[in-house]
């Protein structure tokens, strides 16, 4: 567990460092684009879980309930996504991991329906999707643009002077 951790925490430097190399030549993160891309990598993977499952020979009502259960934490990964977005930009930055280990759990409850027909138990991908996921939060963390204050940008506040006089 301990090699586990130390992994991610790699993964998360990395991250840090695409995001801080992304700032710079990008400026800060904007657009809906990366959100679909990265929210969309747990569901992918969920996809092929449940084609692997019918293949194999899952009962329809487990894999209809993984399905239910795949987009049930989507639509919540996208609603609290929209919500720290508005508020605090940069801690959305938890949400990708936080979905794929959401949805790494939904896979392993669907271990024991594998086993019981023979199969191997679907869980490599699962490891995969929160790597990915781990470095998009490290790099968002950087990339994403802090809290707006409030003089800032539109609806903001007058600005008021310094006090400095001119020289």
């Amino acid at each position: 567990m301990t090699l586990l951790g130390r992994f991610g925490l790699v993964l998360l430097l990395f991250g840090l460092g695409l995001g801080w190399a992304a700032r710079r030549r990008w400026g800060p993160l904007r657009g809906i684009r990366p959100w679909l891309v990265v929210l969309a990598v747990p569901p992918v993977h969920a996809l092929a879980v449940l084609a692997r499952g019918v293949a194999v020979g899952v009962a329809p009502a487990t894999l209809s309930a993984f399905a239910a259960g795949t987009l049930a934490l989507l639509v919540l990964a996208v609603a609290f996504a929209v919500w720290l977005l508005r508020t605090t930009p940069r801690w959305s930055a938890l949400i990708p991991p936080a979905h794929a280990l959401g949805q790494g759990a939904a896979v392993a409850a669907l271990g024991e329906p594998f086993a019981a027909l023979g199969a191997a138990p679907p869980g490599l991908g699962s490891a995969l999707v929160l790597a990915v996921t781990l470095v998009a939060a490290g790099a968002w963390l950087v990339w994403l643009p802090g809290r707006r204050r409030a003089g800032d940008g539109a609806g903001g506040g007058q600005r008021e002077r310094s006090g400095r006089l001119q020289t």
